[in-house]
Parts: C-alpha cells; sequence; structure tokens
C-alpha cells in the first residue's frame, strides 16, 4: 500500500470538514473583494472624475493587495513551524 492510497483511504474527520472550510474562505473573500472595487469604480470615476489610469491604479492596487496578503499568510505560518523545529 503506497501513501497516496493511504491518504485517499483515510476516513473522513472533523479535522478535515474544518480545513477544506477554511481554505475555501480565501477565494470567496478575493471574489467578494473584486466584485465590490468593480462596483465601486463605476460610482467613484463619476463620483471623483476618474481618468482611465486613476481607475487602473485603483483595480490594480486591489489586486496587489490581495497578491500581497495571500503571500503573507502563506509565508507566516511555514516560518513559525520553521523557528519551532529550532528550538
Amino acid at each position: 500500500m503506497t501513501a497516496t492510497n493511504t491518504l485517499d483511504d483515510a476516513p473522513l474527520s472533523a479535522f478535515h470538514k474544518r480545513l477544506a472550510f477554511s481554505a475555501s474562505g480565501g477565494p470567496f473573500l478575493d471574489g467578494y473583494v473584486l466584485s465590490i472595487i468593480g462596483v465601486a469604480m463605476v460610482h467613484l470615476s463619476t463620483e471623483w472624475g476618474l481618468t482611465t489610469a486613476a481607475q487602473g491604479v485603483v483595480g490594480i492596487s486591489s489586486m496587489l493587495g490581495i497578491f500581497v496578503g495571500a503571500s503573507w499568510v502563506a509565508v507566516s505560518p511555514t516560518c513559525s513551524v520553521e523557528e519551532s523545529r529550532i528550538r
């Protein structure tokens, strides 16, 4: 029996359900944030008189924030685990 078969045949536990629920939250929140920025952009561009370049900066800043935030969250648990191994 290989390691892959062992993992595939493992019974579904509360940990697995909690892990699946937690992992699905990231894409949901990313979609929510981007849709809110898109809806707000329609009103902000006319209200504030934003140019196309300014609209692009606002749009890309939200994408950049998602990228940086996801990178930071992905690295932070790894660092804490490695620190605990060193001690």
